[in-house]
């Protein structure tokens, strides 16, 4: 079975790839695509967090 990276489309080998950071098992991607994701998904958390901390982002509440 040959899989393949969702990310470039990069041919992985049998032990070769990792699980999706955001997607999870479903996908698996190469080592670069794998670096490029976690580094975006740590800048967004950074950005939201920094974010809530500014005041510049609201929580809306959920009415019941």
């Amino acid at each position: 079975m040959v899989r393949k990276c969702s990310e470039c489309g990069k041919k992985l080998r049998f032990f070769e790839g990792y699980r999706h950071p955001v997607e999870g098992r479903k996908k698996c991607v190469c080592g670069k695509c794998f670096d490029k994701i976690e580094t975006s998904e740590e800048k967004y958390c950074n950005f939201v967090m920094n974010a809530l901390k500014n005041g510049k982002l609201k929580l809306r509440k959920k009415k019941n």
